[in-house]
């Protein structure tokens, strides 16, 4: 079967798997599937709280603008703006260049 996600983003979170099932996605370790979406939640809770203070979640600092922002976890270091102006540069650049798509540098 394949998951069909319910909620946008990339951190811990509980997604239908199927018609009737659950299962988490966003952690280290892979999830097994439940039949009743409080499961989910209450097993994604327990593991969230194995990982490492450094992967949680927090405030964090945005590396584009430097404005505080709420981290889905260690990989999400640019707050939704600097993100979506990111995007938006990257499809500009391939509107530019023509036919290929190329990586901006700042």
């Amino acid at each position: 079967m394949e998951a069909v996600e319910t909620l946008r983003g990339t951190g811990p979170r509980v997604v239908r798997y199927g018609d009737d099932d659950w299962e988490v996605l966003g952690l280290p370790e892979a999830s097994p599937i439940f039949r009743v979406k409080a499961e989910a939640e209450s097993w994604k809770q327990a593991q969230v709280a194995l990982l490492p203070k450094s992967r949680l979640p927090r405030m964090r600092s945005c590396l584009c603008c430097g404005d505080e922002f709420q981290s889905e976890g260690y990989h999400h270091r640019m707050c939704g703006p600097c993100r979506r102006l990111g995007s938006d540069v990257a499809g500009m650049a391939a509107t530019i260049s023509g036919t290929r798509l190329r990586r901006v540098t700042r």
